[in-house]
């Protein structure tokens, strides 16, 4: 959930940005509302700060310029009517309040362009609201919605709508009806197919369906010609269709943790795509007609039925970001990593590792490392070549010890030990990391008590995370 909340606020911010660009003053507290009501335009109240003795004033004789009201969890549970009395209100933004019913009456809001109604108790949305010809954001994810209104067609401007983290089986064909529509996300839902409408629906740049019951596509979808992120992970997909290669704006495609065995030869015309996800997949090989992505920044491979990591890896120069998840990994396959010259993360998780000292170290650019779960006895040495490197994850291995060099990695900003076999630690090794080491993690360990306060005094700002007694 965390991870959409940051999606829906793109949607905020497109009217928070106008709130904090304009002349217009910020009201974030109650004392500043009431003491200047007639002259308040803008309320922003978030978590900590109770909106509840506000609520009265929500009427056009005591907030009568007011354009923008947002409420950040605070259980107001209810909306009060008067609200909807406010003709000048055009961004609505009312999350974590515990809001179980929209009053009727909002269609008398007929300058509202945004309505962001994200994780309340919402089971049924009037149709009235569909009559907002100018609302240009609607979300209302992470509510009880089991159905969604035919009338939702009728939203003409609406350019950008999220119906994520509800109950919807279905979705109303009429959703082809919004022209507009740039950014759909109905993912967290039960949906077991998609209306072919939605292919109609041309100007779609973001469409996010993941994580619901889907085993086809409409092959309408292929028509969507301005499609730039396509995220479909977590289904029951097992062909992914030939159509993918008219998505020729593609920049994001993320097909991960679905039972497809073979990717398409007309995936190789998605030449601007940079992000690729196929983990979690049924693929036994990733195949060469990949190469072709020469653009892609950001890979994720594995499944524990792939063989092997593709040795053509070196084709893609400006990949940054590397992920192999849940695969078999000879350490001599890692030699290809040192033919990329950009690649700054890397990631091997859960790849039956041993040993890694001879061809990581060499990595001189690299920043992030995450090598969880494996079979490491020991951080090499050679990590301590890694001069650039910012975080460094080694949870759940079974490392008994640490290089003396480790004290030499002095950009390193966050460390992960936590679940390994350490027993005692060079605390002095950990004097150099003072200035920049941010965390610590040791949980898991049979580290002392008198260690760990030696730590907290080698270290005195670094948050040092321990088992507690």
């Amino acid at each position: 959930m965390k991870l959409i909340s940051l999606v829906l606020s793109t949607v905020i911010c497109s009217y928070f940005l106008y709130a904090c660009t304009s002349s217009n003053k910020i009201y974030n507290s109650v004392e500043s509302i009431k003491k200047d009501k007639v002259n308040v335009r803008v309320i922003m109240l978030e978590e900590g700060e109770m909106a509840s003795p506000i609520l009265p004033l929500l009427n056009p004789t005591d907030l009568p310029q007011l354009k923008l009201l947002s409420i950040i969890k605070d259980s107001i549970g209810t909306i009060p009517t008067t609200l909807f009395d406010m003709k000048k209100l055009q961004h609505i933004a009312l999350q974590h309040t515990q809001i179980e019913t929209l009053p009727r009456n909002i269609n008398k809001l007929g300058q509202l362009k945004n309505l962001v109604l994200t994780a309340n108790a919402i089971k049924d949305i009037p149709t009235e609201l569909f009559s907002l010809k100018k609302l240009e954001n609607l979300s209302v994810a992470y509510n009880k919605l089991e159905t969604i209104p035919t009338d939702v067609g009728h939203l003409s401007a609406l350019e950008v709508l999220y119906l994520n983290g509800n109950g919807l089986k279905q979705l109303p064909a009429s959703i082809g009806n919004l022209q507009q529509l740039q950014i759909l996300s109905i993912s967290e839902n039960d949906l077991s197919h998609l209306p072919i409408e939605t292919g109609k629906c041309t100007n779609l740049k973001e469409l996010y369906i993941q994580a619901n019951k889907l085993a086809t596509l409409p092959t309408t979808l292929g028509d969507i010609k301005q499609l730039e992120k396509l995220k479909m992970s977590s289904n029951e997909i097992s062909i992914l269709p030939k159509w993918i290669g008219n998505l020729n704006r593609l920049i994001y495609l993320d097909i991960q943790n679905n039972p497809i065995e073979v990717l398409p030869t007309e995936i190789k015309e998605l030449k601007q795509l940079k992000t690729l996800g196929l983990a979690g997949t049924d693929l036994v090989e990733i195949p060469t007609v990949i190469t072709n992505l020469t653009q892609l920044k950001k890979l994720t491979i594995g499944s524990e039925k792939l063989e092997k990591i593709p040795t053509f890896l070196s084709k893609f120069q400006e990949l940054e970001e590397l992920s192999i998840i849940d695969v078999t990994v000879d350490q001599k396959e890692l030699a290809v990593l040192h033919q990329l010259p950009k690649l700054e993360q890397l990631t091997l998780y859960n790849t039956k590792l041993k040993d890694v000292a001879t061809y990581i170290g060499g990595i001189s650019q690299l920043k992030y490392l995450n090598m969880q779960y494996n079979a490491l006895e020991e951080v090499p040495a050679n990590i301590c070549n890694l001069r650039a490197i910012i975080t460094l994850d080694f949870g759940y291995n079974q490392i008994k010890k640490l290089p003396i060099c480790l004290k030499n990695a002095n950009q390193l900003k966050v460390l992960k030990l936590n679940h390994n076999k350490l027993t005692t630690l060079s605390v002095d090794n950990f004097a150099e990391l003072s200035d920049n080491l941010e965390m610590l993690d040791l949980r898991g360990n049979n580290i002392s008590q008198e260690t760990y306060l030696s730590l907290k005094r080698t270290l005195p700002f670094t948050e040092i995370l321990i088992d507690k007694d």
